[in-house]
């Protein structure tokens, strides 16, 4: 973290993701990070560390998924020495519904000393503290002074110019809560994938390649689809990685050896001299 990152208050984030998110993440942070160059904060970072498979557990299934640990730095706008704590979006009380808050910052929430603000942030009524207007709104924002966390105020949506005398604070606000939801996504091993995720299809290429790789050597070769009969082996290699892929007990490790072939075979299909042959090659002949 630089010194411009210091002083704005960001904070370092260490997840861990799956692989094939990575670059939608990397869109996203690349887009908030210009945001708040735009409303004069610095701007973010972010670095990726070494992927691995690992088991994750998903709408209800386990799976074979590759992940890779992610680090990003960055943070909430701060508005003249205030900074974003949540955004409530209110309820009709009388109705019985309750609030709904968005992008709370728990970092903030924790230091307020208020072990009851998260409850209190899905019922309170829709006050400003700043104007002291009673009136049925429907969104405020909650802030806490930088010099003191344990200093809150609760501000209406035409009231934040007003107190933070910033000239676009509703950019600011948005950016803020953009950035509050990216860090819930990042948590969540479900985000983007959809009911009809499945194990074989959270995995990059290389992976199945290695793996591919492995069961070949487990076995002293490659076993065809077919024998020589034309029946269906059943020992097939294809066969062999479709079930390890699906397998809930997986039994094949994977090699540095078996990792830099798959590279290698990687490398050759990418290769662009491959990528350049007609489609209407007979590749086989001569």
């Amino acid at each position: 973290m630089n010194e411009k990152q210091k002083a704005a208050g960001y904070s370092v984030f260490q997840k861990t993701i799956p692989a094939f998110r990575a670059h939608e993440v990397t869109a996203q942070v690349k887009a908030l990070s210009q945001k708040a160059i735009e409303l004069g904060q610095p701007g973010f970072s972010l670095k990726y560390g070494e992927t691995s498979v690992c088991r994750v557990n998903v709408n209800g299934e386990t799976l074979n998924m590759e992940m890779v640990p992610v680090t990003l730095i960055g943070g909430t706008p701060k508005i003249n020495g205030w900074q974003f704590v949540a955004k409530v979006d209110h309820g009709d009380a009388q109705a019985g519904e309750g609030n709904l808050v968005f992008g709370y910052n728990p970092t903030l929430i924790e230091k307020s000393g208020r072990k009851d603000l998260v409850n209190w942030l899905s019922e309170c009524p829709p006050n400003c503290e700043h104007c002291d207007v009673k009136r049925n709104r429907s969104t405020t924002f909650l802030f806490s002074d930088e010099t003191d966390p344990t200093k809150l105020i609760q501000l209406g949506s035409s009231c934040v110019k007003d107190f933070t005398g910033h000239p676009n604070p509703a950019a600011l606000l948005h950016a803020a809560t953009l950035f509050k939801e990216l860090i819930v996504e990042l948590d969540d091993p479900e985000w983007g994938m959809g009911s009809g995720a499945r194990a074989h299809a959270m995995l990059t290429f290389p992976y199945v390649v290695s793996l591919a790789a492995a069961i070949v050597r487990k076995d002293g070769g490659w076993i065809p689809k077919n024998d020589r009969m034309g029946y269906p082996n059943h020992g097939a290699t294809v066969v062999s990685v479709y079930n390890e892929l699906t397998s809930k007990k997986p039994t094949i490790s994977i090699a540095p050896g078996d990792e830099e072939y798959a590279k290698q075979v990687v490398a050759w299909l990418t290769d662009d001299r491959f990528l350049r042959i007609p489609a209407n090659v007979n590749t086989h002949s001569g």
